[in-house]
């Protein structure tokens, strides 16, 4: 059964994605960032020059010396024993989603592109909302080691590697969907150039909960549906995570369903409880325009050509 619409919407919000570190998302759940560099390759010695960092457990030396455990690194909360309404068990999910790359709708923005020009940039369209009620969601990305690709141009795309608060692009994403509407207006194929791929990027799209409230929303059918612990899409937030990076979503919170940025498909290893219960396990809700994830400028451009103004 397709989820309810919410009967009232805020106006055009737009999100402009933050670089996803373990404090900016601690409000929605937790990121899981690798706490040491990509070059760093044997432990750091003594143990105690390890560096502190918020919201990542002191390290224990693990197999023989030769692995640092962190732990816990994240919650892994089951809520249903007790709360859910049904009161029926639950038990711990293992599942893989293979996520594929979104499309973005191009815009015309004149007042990005500067001197008089028009820049394109890439937007996504958040249509629908998802929370489970009872139980953390950790979304876990696998298979990111470096591989060839087919492609017409090199990557822009660039993400930090430990979460520290430094800038992120997702130009790529922009420039790929201009590609692809190009070539659909020419009739033409894209042009094969073997090149090594760039790194997965994801967008996380959180909101939170209006504890307590409730909201009015419409089924297909039209009948009136009240929503309890609606989404707050006034304080929507947009987070960039690379494929080196994870997230668990805390108990209750609203998200997006995932959205995989460029040309790569990601598959996710997804932790959380069920129990079979459609609306304890997930509940989603529909709205109409108003939420919209600024994608980034792929570059100015003289002239302007047909489509959406943000």
């Amino acid at each position: 059964m397709p989820p309810p619409t919410l009967q009232t919407t805020p106006d055009l919000l737009v999100l402009t994605p933050e670089p996803l570190t373990r404090e900016s998302f601690a409000p929605f759940g937790t990121a899981i960032i690798p706490p040491l560099p990509r070059n760093t390759t044997t432990p750091p010695t003594p143990l105690s020059t390890h560096p502190t960092q918020n919201l990542v457990p002191r390290p224990a030396l693990a197999n023989q010396g030769s692995a640092l455990k962190y732990s816990p690194i994240s919650p892994v909360t089951n809520q249903y024993p007790g709360q859910c309404p049904s009161g029926k068990a639950s038990e711990a999910r293992m599942t893989m989603f293979s996520c594929f790359p979104r499309s973005l709708r191009l815009v015309s923005d004149r007042a990005a592109g500067g001197g008089g020009k028009v820049a394109e940039k890439g937007v996504f369209d958040v249509r629908i909302l998802e929370r489970h009620p009872f139980t953390t969601q950790t979304f876990i990305p696998l298979d990111l080691s470096s591989r060839f690709r087919t492609s017409t141009s090199t990557s822009t795309s660039t993400c930090t590697g430990t979460g520290t608060g430094t800038g992120t692009s997702i130009s790529t994403a922009t420039r790929i969907a201009r590609e692809k509407e190009e070539n659909t207006e020419r009739g033409e194929e894209e042009e094969e150039e073997e090149e090594e791929e760039e790194e997965a990027h994801y967008l996380v799209v959180v909101a939170p909960t209006l504890k307590g409230q409730t909201a009015l929303a419409a089924s297909d059918s039209g009948a009136k549906v009240s929503i309890r612990d609606p989404p707050d899409l006034g304080r929507a937030r947009a987070f960039l995570a690379c494929g080196g990076q994870a997230v668990t979503y805390a108990a209750g919170t609203w998200h997006a369903p995932m959205v995989v940025l460029g040309r790569r498909r990601v598959d996710f290893v997804v932790v959380q409880f069920v129990n079979g219960v459609d609306g304890e396990d997930c509940q989603e809700v529909r709205f109409g325009e108003g939420l919209v994830v600024d994608c980034g400028v792929e570059g100015a451009r003289s002239g302007s050509r047909s489509g959406a103004k943000l």
